[in-house]
């Protein structure tokens, strides 16, 4: 077993607000918190209500699953203004919760379709 969310989630948002030279009172103020709360956050004293954490994705551009912990690769959000932009970013959340057995799946059939087919 890893190690517990909390953790994961101090470690990831300590490490994003370090690669954006960004500070903790920064966060917080970006996202109407007082400092302490970010520093609980960081820390792992607390973990932020959903909501928070909500907002705290979208000030960083980068997806909860990874702040989670969920997944290893640090995913900005997108920005979607239409709807095939909505469609692929269903088909893509949907393609990152996959086993990887399934994801070869779609990925032949997607290769079929576009007429690339391997053997």
């Amino acid at each position: 077993m890893g190690r517990p969310r909390i953790k994961v989630l101090g470690e990831r948002l300590q490490q994003i607000l370090d690669k954006k030279k960004m500070q903790q009172k920064d966060l917080a103020e970006t996202i109407g918190q007082k400092p302490s709360s970010i520093s609980n956050y960081i820390t792992g004293n607390s973990s932020p209500p959903i909501d928070v954490l909500g907002d705290i994705c979208r000030a960083l551009n980068i997806s909860a699953d990874y702040l989670l912990g969920l997944t290893d690769i640090p995913i900005e959000l997108e920005h979607t203004t239409g709807p095939i932009e909505n469609e692929i970013l269903m088909i893509r959340r949907s393609y990152t919760a996959m086993s990887e057995r399934e994801r070869m799946g779609v990925l032949q059939l997607v290769r079929h379709l576009a007429g690339i087919i391997d053997d």
